[in-house]
């Protein structure tokens, strides 16, 4: 009879769940997870919210829902590259990762973090960035290699170029120059460090 109890009140639960959206807010500096007006858990908001990112691509908002996962990004100084995201559990607040850096792209299962502690760290010539899968909690870096074209010389080692990368749920499109013009370069962020590159001239297929 109790076993029958429990697993009425499990389907009971979740259809509750699948009638009412979960809802995320930061206030205060605390991050509130609610299913309609029932409070499931809270957590402080350590550090102060992002300003600017000294990496590629822009950021994804400071907290978000990413399948199990509620995602909170913070920063221990006005420094944004001393950040970090917290990763919990949707349903119970429990933490699941705490990786460095901010994040620019979701999807697929996947978090995509532009990991830069400093500023002699930053890479003009890859894409680097740590990935962390949403449902184990796991975090892997990753490092794509920007190749030079052949016959157009060095690529351009600039500050600028790191700030033109861009992000969606499955490619990290890097842009770059050399001495034959501007490119693209289109990786997918799921796939191994050693892909290929696919190059890319035309601008507006980059977007």
């Amino acid at each position: 009879m109790l076993f029958h109890l429990v697993l009425l009140g499990m389907v009971l639960f979740g259809v509750m769940a699948h009638a009412t959206s979960l809802q995320v807010s930061l206030d205060h500096k605390v991050l509130t997870a609610k299913l309609g007006t029932k409070v499931l858990w809270k957590s402080p908001a350590d550090g102060l919210p992002p300003t600017t990112s000294f990496g590629p691509g822009p950021l994804l908002p400071r907290f978000q829902l990413a399948g199990r996962v509620v995602y909170l990004s913070s920063c221990s100084s006005q420094n944004a590259m001393v950040c970090f995201t917290d990763g919990f559990d949707k349903w119970t607040g429990r933490l699941l990762f705490r990786v460095y850096g901010l994040p620019v792209a979701v999807g697929q299962g996947e978090l995509l973090l532009n990991e830069v502690t400093h500023m002699a760290g930053m890479s003009f010539l890859s894409v680097e960035g740590t990935r962390v899968n949403l449902r184990t909690g796991k975090s892997v870096p990753v490092r794509f290699q920007i190749p030079p074209r052949k016959g157009c010389g060095n690529l351009n080692l600039s500050v600028a170029q790191i700030a033109r990368t861009r992000f969606d749920s499955t490619f990290a499109y890097a842009g770059q120059e050399d001495r034959c013009g501007t490119f693209v370069a289109r990786f997918n962020w799921h796939g191994p460090d050693s892909q290929k590159p696919v190059i890319m001239t035309d601008p507006l297929k980059s977007k």
